[in-house]
């Protein structure tokens, strides 16, 4: 079926999958490594993210511009929240309040009310530049936008970066606006927080270099050259280990 991603519920009672190929969510009992339930759900499912309680599973469908919500206490589709452009990366607030889905085919980041499972509000993180109008196809036509709302350690700033227009919005949390754009390297993936919180790397992977992000300033406080085809950052011992898919 393709699975693109899995992630364990916060409460670890079960293990989900979304079924690229198969427009299905798979439901696994972490314990007995049984399959509990087979979910459909849109079109293309990749990216999905539980709320902090794991009372909801929301599972991203990019091919259908769709997020669906299953409720893990009956194992259902509640519902399908619409409106979106090509959905990724979901990223809920420490209370569960509101979530935040990266577009990857639009210039905006989504709000998302959880108790009710609407769209709110579109937030645009930079306006696209002059040159869309003279070069519609670049920039209005395959889209690479924004993969990730990567969240502060204090769930207070949302670090949005855009694949096109090459900057990261900095967005308050509080009054869901953009506070700050801070310029990075060309083709941003997204940005990656560290343990501590202080800093925030983004993998550009247009020009093969990586940005570091002073996240008590909002500023780029060092760029260096990495590889192609970046795909994921982890932290230890004080240090970022950058992934190059595509090298060795």
């Amino acid at each position: 079926v393709n699975p693109h991603m899995a992630m364990m519920s916060h409460d670890g009672r079960y293990v989900v999958t979304g079924g690229t190929r198969a427009n299905a969510a798979y439901i696994v009992d972490a314990r007995t490594l049984e399959l509990v339930k087979k979910i459909n759900v849109g079109i293309g499912p990749e990216h999905l993210s539980f709320s902090p309680d794991s009372r909801y599973y929301y599972q991203g469908n990019p091919s259908d511009d769709s997020v669906t919500v299953i409720d893990m206490q009956s194992l259902s589709v509640i519902k399908t929240i619409e409106g979106l452009a090509e959905p990724l990366n979901i990223t809920f607030t420490p209370d569960g309040t509101k979530a935040y889905v990266g577009n990857y085919g639009a210039h905006w980041v989504g709000v998302i009310d959880v108790s009710r499972h609407e769209l709110l509000k579109k937030i645009q993180v930079s306006a696209p530049p002059g040159v869309s109008r003279l070069n519609p196809t670049k920039y209005l036509g395959e889209i690479k936008g924004i993969s990730n709302a990567t969240m502060s350690a204090d769930g207070r700033y949302l670090y949005a970066a855009d694949g096109d227009l090459g900057v990261v919005g900095v967005i308050d949390t509080r009054d869901d606006r953009v506070v700050k754009v801070i310029r990075v390297g060309q083709d941003p993936w997204r940005v990656y927080m560290s343990h501590d919180g202080r800093y925030g790397i983004s993998v550009n992977n247009g020009d093969e270099t990586i940005s570091i992000i002073d996240t008590q300033r909002n500023e780029v406080a060092a760029t260096l050259p990495a590889g192609p085809d970046m795909t994921g950052v982890n932290f230890a011992a004080g240090k970022a280990f950058v992934i190059s898919s595509t090298t060795g």
